[in-house]
């Protein structure tokens, strides 16, 4: 994907004329067509005459920090594969372009100082965008979305120097024997698809601005389906108002809209594969399991749970007993579109040497928790750190911002469930053994999985 390209910030033309500001012109608020407020969690929530949602949760966590998302269904899965560069590509173009009458340099040059940034994003099945800005610049912050959703402008220059940093990237890239690594997973888990694999030098060559630019017009072309999400310390009125101000009058066809699956099913057997690049004598394995899942509170907290005990136990046998890992990661996560997936990865790094070794170490593990399930002492760190993270979470903005775009996306979603602490402490307590055991058999199938490791070139095992 294009986006796991490293690239540099445009550089801003030297020679520039100033710009006092963005808008000439401030648009009239519109009318607020509803207005309903959770006062519980404190959270207001708008529709406007557009038909945008705007969801509103002030917060005292940190003075100077006010996050911002939108999003609509659809995506990049609405565009063809032979359109899905432009598509990938596009964000970065529109981020450093020019909007309305200001150009990308004069615009770099008005926002040096303040503390704003909006990025437009087109992902698989949503497109919208996200920021955030201090209090002192929340009103430039809703100018930028209405200048991105209305007037966006193709900069030939930005484009140019973008196609530029990105070929120079991937030549770099092919000077890291990790991307090897990285292109043997990819390929792996999701074969040949033209929307996974990091994109080649012939199609960034190809890029074309105007075909770019026109499909992000077609998914910023109407915003009778957006949601945006505000968290953090700001007055609320004010927000009220600037949403119907520059949220409200941005463009609305009424479309009824969603996104398609276009992701490459997981593999059904056993996919081994083994890289040989580089001269570091340090491997790095990754072990992937992955599958269709009924997605539910329990099966989420259940998996979160055993991602938790892999963890621990990781870090007890392949570091502390066999002394064999430099670096080891858990991670598991349940994905409900497009349809329910779950994932968990193991992953840690090596002597090439020891790499099997460790690797049956690992299947070893599993073998346990399915077979016997979880000793107890490991239940209760794995809870009690979760019930930590969350008091932690509680009082940070983006874990806010993180709930709110789930609940505003899904029907029927108890906020409690994530953000009152004695039900998330009740309901991680009643996790059993059994429990986890099952998860473990459900979600670490030993004929079902994906494991990748590199190796120097020149090993021989």
């Amino acid at each position: 994907m294009i986006s796991d390209l490293q690239t540099k910030q445009v550089d801003p033309y030297q020679d520039i004329e100033a710009v006092s500001a963005l808008l000439t012109e401030i648009p009239e608020p519109v009318e607020i067509i509803s207005r309903q407020t959770d006062e519980t969690f404190n959270i207001t929530d708008l529709t406007l005459a557009n038909g945008a949602r705007v969801v509103l949760k002030p917060t005292t966590f940190k003075e100077e920090e006010i996050l911002f998302s939108a999003s609509s269904p659809g995506g990049s899965s609405l565009v063809s594969d032979e359109d899905y560069p432009e598509a990938d590509f596009i964000d970065s173009i529109v981020s450093q372009s020019a909007v309305g009458d200001v150009s990308y340099a004069a615009l770099q040059r008005l926002l040096a100082d303040k503390s704003v940034s909006v990025s437009p994003f087109i992902g698989e099945l949503e497109e919208g965008f996200h920021g955030q800005s201090g209090q002192e610049f929340i009103e430039t912050l809703f100018q930028l979305v209405y200048l991105y959703g209305t007037q966006p402008r193709a900069d030939d220059d930005a484009f140019a120097t973008l196609k530029d940093q990105y070929t120079e990237s991937l030549r770099n890239r092919e000077l890291d024997p990790r991307s090897a690594w990285t292109d043997a997973y990819i390929e792996a888990r999701y074969g040949d698809s033209v929307r996974r694999k990091v994109p080649s030098l012939e199609v960034i060559s190809s890029l074309d601005l105007e075909r770019a630019f026109a499909i992000y017009q077609e998914r910023f072309a109407d915003f009778s389906d957006f949601t945006f999400i505000f968290v953090g310390n700001f007055d609320l009125e004010q927000m009220v108002d600037w949403s119907q101000r520059y949220l409200g009058n941005l463009p609305s066809l009424d479309r009824a809209e969603t996104w398609l699956d276009v992701a490459p099913d997981p593999p059904t057997g056993v996919v081994e594969v083994p890289v040989y690049r580089g001269q570091d004598e340090q491997s790095l394995t990754t072990l992937l399991f992955t599958g269709p899942s009924e997605d539910s509170l329990d099966k989420r907290l259940n998996l979160r749970m055993l991602e938790m005990i892999l963890d621990i136990l990781m870090r007890e046998e392949l570091r502390e007993e066999l002394g064999g890992v430099y670096a080891f990661s858990a991670s598991a996560s349940m994905e409900p579109d497009p349809d329910s997936l779950y994932r968990v990865s193991l992953t840690f790094g090596s002597d090439p040497a020891r790499v099997e070794e460790l690797v049956d170490a690992l299947f070893g593990l599993i073998a346990d928790v399915q077979a016997d399930g979880p000793r107890e002492d490991l239940l209760e760190k794995a809870r009690a750190q979760i019930i930590r993270q969350r008091e932690e979470q509680l009082e940070q903005n983006s874990y806010w911002m993180r709930v709110l775009e789930y609940w505003a996306s899904e029907d029927d979603v108890d906020l409690t469930n994530f953000v009152d602490l004695d039900v998330v402490e009740g309901r991680t307590e009643a996790v059993t053994a059994a429990e986890v055991q099952a998860a473990a058999i459900d979600y670490l199938p030993l004929d079902r999985y994906i494991l990748v490791s590199l190796y120097p070139e020149d090993f021989e095992e």
